[in-house]
């Protein structure tokens, strides 16, 4: 007589296919978290050391805000206040390291937000994706990163001094 087996055993073949599937699964998350952790360490790297310089080499004495912008150079960007509570910027190359750090007093600049209103004035259908500080030689550019009218990511440099479009360039998803 042949022994019937129960209906709730599963075959082998299904176990180790469930076991090897959990453990690929597994790895790929353990993968996954590490290439992230690996990245922003990377993001953040250099941004003490660029810090330490611009407080030593600068008259900025405390630094309030950080940012990096990739231009035909890659720079680290400060933002902070000197001892008498002016606003300053600085741009520390970081593709260059022999180059000086360039600063500039945000009091005689445009600020983000008026930069901001003006481009909107121009471009009312668009839709702003980031803004943040570039430099261009030693010009102080502000670059809008932005979804315009015809879907296009567009990419555009207003100088800090006088609010002028310097360029931009447009992206289409079309090919």
């Amino acid at each position: 007589m042949r022994q019937q087996s129960s209906r709730f055993t599963v075959p082998n073949w299904i176990k180790w296919t469930t076991v090897i599937l959990v453990l690929c699964l597994v790895a790929v998350f353990v993968y996954v978290g590490h290439l992230y952790q690996t990245i922003q360490s990377n993001k953040l790297s250099g941004f003490a050391e660029s810090e330490e310089s611009v407080l030593n080499e600068t008259d900025m004495v405390t630094v309030n805000q950080t940012e990096r912008f990739h231009g035909t150079d890659f720079y680290h960007v400060f933002i902070g206040d000197n001892k008498d509570g002016d606003r300053l910027l600085a741009y520390v190359n970081q593709t260059n390291k022999d180059e000086e750090i360039h600063t500039f007093s945000l009091n005689n600049l445009m600020t983000k937000k008026q930069l901001t209103s003006q481009w909107k004035n121009e471009c009312e259908s668009c839709q702003l994706l980031h803004s943040t500080y570039a430099i261009r030689d030693t010009t102080p550019l502000l670059e809008l990163t932005y979804i315009d009218s015809q879907n296009r990511l567009t990419y555009r440099y207003y100088q800090l001094d006088n609010g002028e479009y310097e360029s931009g360039i447009s992206f289409s998803n079309q090919y």
